[in-house]
């Protein structure tokens, strides 16, 4: 555990976070006065970056980084900004008034490709960025099957998934399929989705109280504590581990699933926080990060 009193990380909590392909972590502290984004270079050295461009008080809720190294964030008013040139490069703010382009003023969600390509949902639909040039798919110019798009992933095959009001629908770079979603159309601005090495699609509502959800491609299959050892049904965060194995946060612990058993770790286990997991993440070494 790091904390400010046994190592030199700036602050004791934070609500966001990526790892990059040099393994190093990119942290954002809780409502962000400052602006600040914390680099921790190899579970070695801790940096703080620059302010971000133009703003006082910065509330980070997601960081995305592509396969340059360069780093993605959004803050709770749905804007993105990029830091390209590692911690002390600066700052790049994306909305209409800078792009020219307004789907980037209402950003919901950011994946990255495995061509480095950035994929932003929101509410005016779905924006392809290879760091040149915006592509914009809505309704009326592509075959996007709906809008607003609250959440994006991609898959092992570079295939794109996008969650919209009612459905789910994967986009292989050419045609779209559309998947019916299982449950309410509430909370989606809390999913969280992860995708696994069979293409397997995980989802978790949050805050809810209806656990786990796995889509094979034709069945889904809800994991709760009626039907399976799963610890809880009230669950935060979600990541997938390089075994395969799907890891799950909550209030006071969390736990990973094998494709057959739920193992929980909590206080008794040595887990060392009672509170909120906020984010979750796998380092290449296949170490958790939470």
């Amino acid at each position: 555990m790091y904390t400010t009193s046994n190592s030199n990380s700036p602050y004791n909590s934070y609500t966001c976070f990526g790892i990059d392909t040099a393994n190093s972590k990119w942290f954002n502290k809780p409502n962000g006065f400052g602006a600040q984004t914390i680099f921790f270079d190899n579970d070695t050295t801790w940096q703080t970056s620059n302010n971000i461009i133009g703003s006082t008080v910065f509330n980070c809720v997601e960081i995305q980084i592509d396969k340059k190294n360069s780093v993605w964030e959004r803050d709770d008013n749905n804007i993105v900004y990029s830091l390209i040139n590692g911690i002390g490069g600066s700052w790049q703010k994306y909305t209409a008034a800078s792009t020219g382009v307004q789907a980037m003023d209402e950003v919901y969600d950011i994946a990255v490709d495995d061509l480095s390509n950035k994929w932003f949902g929101g509410y005016y639909g779905l924006v392809k960025y290879n760091d040149t040039t915006f592509v914009v798919m809505d309704t009326t110019n592509s075959n996007l099957p709906f809008e607003p798009v609250y959440r994006t992933a991609v898959d092992k095959d570079n295939n794109i998934w996008i969650e919209g009001d009612s459905n789910f629908a994967k986009f292989d770079g050419a045609n779209w399929q559309i998947y019916s979603k299982p449950f309410p159309s509430s909370l989606i601005l809390q999913h969280r989705l992860a995708i696994d090495s069979s293409n397997f699609l995980w989802v978790v509502r949050s805050p809810s109280s209806d656990g786990i959800y796995k889509f094979d491609g034709s069945i889904w299959t809800n994991y709760i504590t009626s039907n399976s050892t799963i610890p809880t049904n009230n669950l935060r965060v979600l990541a997938i581990d390089k075994n395969g194995y799907v890891w799950i946060g909550y209030t006071g612990g969390i736990a990973n699933f094998d494709g057959i058993i739920w193992t929980s770790y909590g206080s008794g286990e040595g887990y060392p926080s009672t509170g909120n997991a906020l984010a979750m993440h796998v380092d290449r070494y296949n170490n958790k990060w939470i």
